[in-house]
Parts: structure tokens; C-alpha cells; sequence
């Protein structure tokens, strides 16, 4: 370890891809998966004396921002890959919502559709769910209405009875 923002040397590391649809719960659980691999290797090579050490890079690091709730509530004026991209980043927690009929709609899983809808705009093409994103479309996967447990767009579109062109703002 060596003083400020991530100055010790490394010793062992292992790299993994983001799966496409993955989300942050879901790579931590992975992240601690490897790091039970490579702790007691790292601990042994250091209690023989034969760890290897390798700088860190000086420059690329920064400190990361302070999650707040102001940044949960999704934008629909972005595109649906990256709204995409930033739900999946704070789900499970703090995890993202917009607000529909009043109330608050956290979205879980997301993924970009083909198609435009302005904005917010709700589109139901059977039992898909998708919201209008940046101009193209972000289909819902699973919500959670505030208060509520997390269910599929389908059982969203039955319980709510949601309707084409209703908002989610």
C-alpha cells in the first residue's frame, strides 16, 4: 500500500469483461468471486517473500463521484445506449427511476430497441414495454413501481393497464 489514490504496487491482478446486459450488483458479485481466487495467492507470494510488484500507472486515476439521488432519475433526452449504460451502472442500488402516473418506476433491466417515441413516451407492442430515449427507444425489462416488488414488463403492462403515449417523465 503506499499513500494517495491507488499508489501501491500491484502484485497479482486478473481482468473480466462487462457482459453486455450485466449490472453492477451482478460484476461485484463476479469481482468477489476472482478476488477469492487471488487473495491467498497474493498473501502467500508475500509471506514467501517472492511477490512481484508492479507500478501503477501514474496517471488515470481519479476519485469517483458522489452517488447523490439527484442522479438516479434517468434523462430521456439521452440515447437508449446510454441510458442503457447508466442504469445498469446503479442497479441493483441505488438503482435509477423515472416517474410514471405519479409515481416513482425504478427500471432494472434495460436494453436499446429499434424504433423513436418522443422522449418519455410509453410505446406497448404486445408484451414489450419500451420508453422513448434520445430519439430511438429503451426497452423495459424489469420495473418496480415504488413500494412494490420488481416484476416483468409483461406483468407491468397487465397490472397497470399501461397505455401507448402515457408518459414517463
Amino acid at each position: 500500500m503506499g499513500k494517495g489514490l491507488a499508489t501501491g504496487d500491484i502484485i497479482l491482478q486478473m481482468s473480466t469483461e462487462i457482459r453486455e446486459n450485466e449490472n453492477a450488483g451482478e460484476l461485484c458479485q463476479r469481482l468477489a468471486a476472482i478476488a477469492q481466487i487471488l487473495l491467498p495467492k497474493t498473501v502467500g507470494l508475500v509471506i514467501e517473500g517472492k511477490a512481484p510488484r508492479t507500478p501503477q500507472p501514474a496517471e488515470g486515476q481519479d476519485y469517483a463521484p458522489v452517488l447523490n439521488s439527484g442522479l438516479e432519475r434517468i434523462d430521456w433526452t439521452r440515447s437508449p445506449a446510454e441510458n442503457a449504460n447508466y442504469i445498469r451502472a446503479l442497479a441493483p442500488k441505488p438503482g435509477c427511476y423515472t416517474t410514471f402516473r405519479g409515481k416513482r418506476l425504478k427500471i432494472l433491466r434495460p436494453t436499446p430497441a429499434a424504433g423513436s417515441a418522443s422522449p418519455g413516451s410509453i410505446v406497448v407492442a404486445g408484451k414489450s414495454l419500451s420508453v422513448g430515449s434520445g430519439g430511438g427507444l429503451l426497452t423495459l425489462l424489469e420495473v418496480q413501481l415504488e413500494g412494490k416488488r420488481i416484476i416483468t414488463a409483461q406483468e407491468f403492462i397487465n397490472g397497470y393497464r399501461v397505455q401507448e403515449g402515457e408518459l414517463c417523465v
